[in-house]
């Protein structure tokens, strides 16, 4: 946070139109402010590194020096970004951007509903997690070199968050009480470091736990 707990931010997109539509929206809020804006990846590095934000804006793709290099170029300098990576796509990008450091990533169909809030649960220390693409980024990292701390249960869970059920719901399909489903979860989030759902999903994503 900078002066007066307001969060300062960049933004990079190689479409003029949205980075001006980024920009308009994140400074209307009383409590954020624009400090660069960058329309490629090589631009984003050096004003990122220039500027030192809380929170950083980025596209996925963008030419040359994309979202993902950009990314770790960024949190080599400057380990404390919290990077938010907004991408169309629900594969690749997201998984790639996740395993460079990424704090958390958002789908562009639902900017205007999700960034702003996105921006304070990122300043916040919250991971930011689109549900839009918990589904595909969990296919997407389950092959995996690094040792899982979960154990069949607890992936098994996890898998029914990731894929919107209550805890009801998950109950039912695995057999357990609601009572024993809130214990295994509170359970996990301890074990995870993590203050709930998303958070604990935004864990295993970037450390390809889920198997």
């Amino acid at each position: 946070m900078g002066e007066r707990g307001i969060i300062s931010v960049a933004i990079a997109d190689d479409h003029p139109v949205v980075l001006h539509g980024l920009e308009s929206l994140i400074e209307g809020e009383p409590d954020m402010t624009v400090v660069a804006t960058a329309r490629d990846g090589e631009e984003a590095v050096r004003r990122v590194l220039a500027t030192r934000p809380v929170v950083v804006v980025m596209d996925a793709r963008m030419p040359g020096c994309d979202g993902v290099e950009a990314t770790e170029r960024i949190l080599a300098g400057y380990p404390d970004a919290r990077i938010i990576v907004l991408s169309g796509d629900d594969g690749p990008p997201v998984v790639q951007a996740l395993k460079a450091g990424a704090f958390g990533f958002l789908s562009k169909m639902s900017i205007t509903e999700g960034l702003i809030e996105s921006i304070r649960d990122a300043a916040a220390g919250r991971p930011v997690v689109s549900s839009a693409f918990l589904r595909s980024v969990l296919d997407e990292l389950r092959q995996t070199e690094q040792a899982s701390p979960l154990n069949s249960r607890e992936r098994q869970i996890l898998e029914l968050v990731a894929d919107g059920r209550t805890n009801e719901q998950i109950g039912r399909a695995i057999g357990l009480s609601l009572s024993t489903v809130k214990a295994e979860l509170a359970a996990l989030f301890d074990k995870l470091g993590a203050s709930d759902r998303a958070a604990a999903l935004a864990v295993c994503f970037r450390r390809g736990w889920l198997t």
